[in-house]
Formats: structure tokens, sequence, C-alpha cells
């Protein structure tokens, strides 16, 4: 079962009081995952960004995901903890 790192960046919007995601970002480093989130932060309703684990052969996510950015108003799965 081989794991691939996935690093994501994920904005949001407000559809009326409805949150909706965007199209979500894939970069190649945490670093990077922070720097465009941090960018797109100001102009978003939220951003996340996060890594997690994605098993290459069934694309099986692995629930442990490590956020390292967040800001604005998100879903309930990236509330802090």
């Amino acid at each position: 079962m081989p794991m691939e790192t996935v690093i994501i960046v994920q904005t949001f919007t407000l559809k009326g009081r409805r949150l909706v995601a965007e199209q979500p970002s894939r970069v190649k480093t945490p670093e990077e995952a922070i720097r465009k989130a941090e960018r797109a932060a100001p102009n978003k309703a939220g951003v996340v960004a996060f890594v997690q684990q994605v098993d290459a052969d069934t694309d099986e996510v692995d629930e442990n995901v490590r956020i390292v950015f967040r800001s604005g108003q998100l879903p309930q799965a990236f509330a802090e903890d």
C-alpha cells in the first residue's frame, strides 16, 4: 500500500449564508500551501491548507489530516481542536 503525501489549499466563499468550497489547489510543500493560503485569505470567506496521506493504489484517504493554515469561516471538519 504505497502512500503519497498530498498538500491542498481549499478556499470557501459565501453564497447567501451558505459556505461553498471552491476548486482545491494542490501544491508541492507545506510552506507553499501557507503562502498561497495567506494570499487568498483576505479575499475569501475562509481558507484552509492541509497535508494528508493518500493510498496511491486505492485513493483511500488517511483520516489524520495535518492543518498548516486556517482562516475565516470554515466547515466543522476544519474547526480548531
